[in-house]
């Protein structure tokens, strides 16, 4: 296509596709100029960027007991390229997370139009590519915007697959989309299930080939777990398990429920007790100095070490003493994986002491979820410094943050940073909606968006039962809330307005 026929295609698109694409140059384009990459802000970042170097350099056993690799294989390549622009590296590395995530907005749209309307599909684009919660992820060394990326592709993808006839190869496709999502985070795999399963439910397809729909799908997103579990982890670490932190994970659970954890709970609680009640003097190093350890499953010390250290008398901690030996060090002295074990019992073991306790904190945990405990990431203009360089243009300046060691000097443009910090908290504030949405999905019996609000419940409640509550641990489905949402409002619109469409959808989507 000639240059010269672009300002035609331009013209032969929908007014709303044109909204978007200029909405979309401002705003992701602001946000590009004003927020460089950020890599050392904390060891999450740090880590997937030190995965992503190993890769470059051709080391492509990076399998580990800590982290999932999926972003690293992913975005490896992307870096390797980016070397060629020598210092703009990450510049460009930034232009391709951010040009993919921009995507989700029209991927959005297009689905919404076909299952609702063209007016429910501007609103819920609008939202989603103004969402300051799902702006930031793009400038971040995290597999947030990748997951969520790949979980919207690949419903898209199976969405034209049914509209064209049920085309085989949409299931296969979007199979390793989430198969590749799977690998970023090793949890999301009940989503994958969960969307496999609604496969069943999808009216337009015979018993037959909903069956076929789902095997292909959970084939294919399986095929890429496997190959990389044969091919890289195995051979990395010497185990087959994918994660030694999920004991870990479900311990804050546990805190947040306010669940104690005491020596009558079982034997693997007075064990755990007993440990940290040994004294062990060692120096554990939680940064890039202990990376390559998380290949190893078994004790980060000298096997003498660990030895002496287990054969020690059982200690005991009395009322008020503090523990001798923190849960780092037992990771260092026992291993990633076998202290992993023991926590995981230990969870266990808590929950059947006091069940009721832990269920009786889920409501108010999945409402705090729901509502988006949110987290900004990117720093507030105000925790910036900017002085001037004469070797940049007039709108450009060098940044310094006031708090922590990241933007040494960075290129960037303020004014989109101001008018995004002073914009967040506020427009932030939509994410209530979720609650009146989820009604409305009941009432409304719109059954794209039951689909999509089992999904978001079924993320919600499991990582209720298994993780803490933080930001960048919910937000691989950040684009579901101004779906909902979204599509809650235009409906409201299209009522009041007594516009047709606002009724219930056919249950066969149109082609």
């Amino acid at each position: 296509m000639s240059v010269l026929s672009l300002p035609i295609v331009i013209r032969r698109m929908h007014a709303h596709i044109r909204l978007l694409l200029l909405l979309t140059l401002l705003v992701r384009g602001g946000m590009y100029l004003a927020y460089p990459l950020q890599s050392g802000v904390d060891d999450n970042q740090a880590y997937q960027r030190y995965l992503i170097d190993r890769l470059i350099e051709g080391d492509l056993l990076i399998g580990n007991g800590r982290y999932n690799t999926g972003y690293a294989l992913v975005m490896a390549p992307v870096a390797a390229v980016g070397q060629l622009f020598g210092r703009m590296d990450e510049r460009f590395f930034l232009l391709v997370q951010v040009s993919l995530c921009a995507t989700i907005p029209f991927l959005l749209y297009d689905l919404v139009r076909r299952h609702h309307s063209r007016r429910a599909a501007l609103v819920v684009a609008l939202l989603t590519l103004l969402d300051p919660h799902g702006l930031q992820w793009a400038h971040l060394f995290l597999p947030v915007w990748l997951v969520a990326f790949c979980f919207t592709l690949s419903v898209w993808i199976m969405d034209r697959g049914l509209r064209q006839g049920f085309k085989k190869g949409a299931f296969a496709a979007a199979g390793l989309l989430l198969g590749l999502a799977m690998l970023a985070r090793i949890n999301f795999a009940p989503v994958v299930a969960l969307t496999g399963v609604l496969l069943l439910l999808v009216q337009v397809l015979t018993i037959r080939q909903r069956l076929v729909a789902l095997a292909i799908l959970g084939l294919s997103s399986l095929s890429v777990v496997a190959i990389y579990v044969l091919l890289v982890h195995v051979p990395s670490t010497g185990t087959y398990r994918l994660s030694c932190v999920g004991g870990l994970n479900m311990r804050e659970s546990l805190k947040e429920a306010g669940v104690p954890v005491r020596a009558e709970n079982g034997v693997a609680t007075s064990r755990l007790l007993q440990l940290y009640a040994l004294p062990s003097h060692l120096t554990v190093d939680w940064t890039h100095g202990s990376y390559a350890f998380w290949q190893q499953p078994g004790p980060w010390v000298p096997i003498d070490v660990s030895s002496e250290f287990l054969a020690q008398p059982a200690g005991e901690n009395g009322p008020g003493e503090t523990y001798r030996t923190s849960l780092g060090e037992l990771v260092y002295l026992l291993g990633p994986c076998d202290t992993d074990s023991l926590l995981v019992a230990v969870t266990f073991e808590a929950l059947a002491a006091q069940p009721l306790r832990f269920v009786q904190s889920l409501p108010g945990k999945m409402l705090s979820m729901l509502t988006r405990r949110i987290a900004w990431y990117l720093p507030d203009s105000q925790q910036m410094e900017f002085r001037r360089d004469d070797s940049l243009p007039g709108l450009l300046k060098r940044a310094w943050s006031l708090r922590g060691d990241d933007y040494k000097g960075a290129i960037v443009w303020p004014l989109p940073m101001v008018v995004y910090s002073n914009l967040r908290d506020g427009t932030g504030l939509i994410k209530f909606l979720i609650v009146p949405a989820l009604f409305w999905v009941c009432f409304g019996r719109r059954w794209f968006y039951v689909g999509a609000t089992a999904i978001l419940l079924a993320w919600l409640t499991w990582i209720a039962l298994i993780d803490g509550l933080e930001a960048r641990i919910l937000a691989p489905l950040w684009p579901l809330w101004p779906l909902l949402i979204g599509g809650m409002l235009a409906d409201l619109w299209q009522r009041l307005s007594g516009l047709p469409g606002a009724g219930r959808e056919s249950a066969r989507p149109s082609r």
